[in-house]
């Protein structure tokens, strides 16, 4: 038997959520949501994450959207995940899955998907331009940190 329910899409933050699941050795079950249909809005789906986005975990009652939170949570429940709450390495935790959540993933979600953000298609091109420079910064932070701390 499962212990977690993952709801996923193919194109969705749920990747890093699968590979924390399989580091920690836990039984899941996946089951796709289907975005090609609207599944993400379906009345029973926004019952899970009323935003309709993707991921959603599921564990017994407890119901976790946001991808930095369900992480968050597996660290909290299986040791060896992550830094345990108090330890020293936990602040860097906090700090980069927040940065990996709330920036870099946020400016990726405009590069993907502008028209949610523009009112007039034409301003497309302009706005990736912008967040293309915010992403290269943002690759470039991450790989000089990952230089000096393997």
């Amino acid at each position: 038997m499962s212990e977690y329910l993952l709801y996923y899409s193919p194109d969705s933050a749920n990747l890093v959520v699968r590979a924390a699941l399989e580091a920690c050795g836990a039984p899941y079950a996946a089951e796709l949501v289907d975005r090609s249909v609207g599944q993400q809005r379906s009345p029973a789906y926004l019952k899970l994450n009323p935003q309709g986005l993707i991921p959603v975990l599921v564990h017994g009652e407890t119901v976790i959207f946001e991808t930095a939170a369900i992480l968050l949570y597996l660290v909290d429940r299986h040791p060896g995940l992550g830094p345990a709450v108090g330890t020293q390495g936990r602040p860097d935790l906090y700090r980069w899955l927040f940065f990996l959540s709330n920036t870099l993933h946020a400016d990726l979600r405009v590069m993907f998907y502008p028209q949610r953000y523009l009112t007039q298609e034409n301003a497309v091109p302009s706005l990736r331009d912008g967040i293309r420079s915010r992403l290269l910064a943002h690759f470039s932070l991450l790989n000089s940190h990952m230089a000096r701390h393997r």
